[in-house]
């Protein structure tokens, strides 16, 4: 498929595979609705009965789809970088920067747990398990996030200032 073909169709092929899922998804629970109707109406019933499946084709066509789209913008993604590598340099360079500084963070990031976080940790009760790998990334990220921010919150500022006095 080429760039015009989904420029002029990509929104018709989008919906149609929209509603081919929701049919998938509603066929199942119309079909399914009457047994489903006779069971309890107490919530622990209804989880564990076969009946109860019914629903999950939905969540099965929802992942499908984000799956697909998440694939597809990758996809076109990377072949529009590397179609036009002098126009993607700038994206390409900002990208690096975002990947060391993930890297450097989740290489600096601590693996000592305070008293409350090493209770829970591999606690069968709690249902958390892991290594500290996990929490690595997972500190990494949340160190990342905070760093994006401070950065976009000051840029906003600064170039708030820089519009004031460029048109005054």
């Amino acid at each position: 498929m080429n760039y015009k073909f989904l420029a002029k169709n990509g929104l018709s092929l989008a919906f149609g595979l929209g509603l081919l899922g929701l049919l998938a998804t509603l066929i199942p629970v119309f079909a399914g609705l009457g047994p489903f109707n006779e069971l309890a109406d107490e919530p622990a019933v209804r989880s564990i009965a076969p009946e109860g499946d019914i629903f999950y084709y939905g969540i099965y066509v929802a992942f499908a789809l984000g799956v697909l789209a998440f694939g597809a913008a990758l996809v076109l993604g990377l072949i529009g970088v590397f179609s036009n590598l002098k126009a993607s340099k700038m994206s390409l360079i900002a990208f690096g920067v975002l990947a060391v500084l993930f890297f450097v963070l989740n290489a600096t990031a601590s693996t000592d747990l305070t008293p409350e976080m090493a209770s829970i940790v591999n606690n069968p009760d709690y249902g958390v398990v892991g290594d500290m790998s996990i929490y690595k990334l997972v500190s990494a990220g949340i160190h990342g996030t905070l760093i994006l921010l401070a950065i976009a919150f000051a840029s906003m500022i600064i170039m708030e200032f820089r519009n004031f006095f460029k048109n005054s």
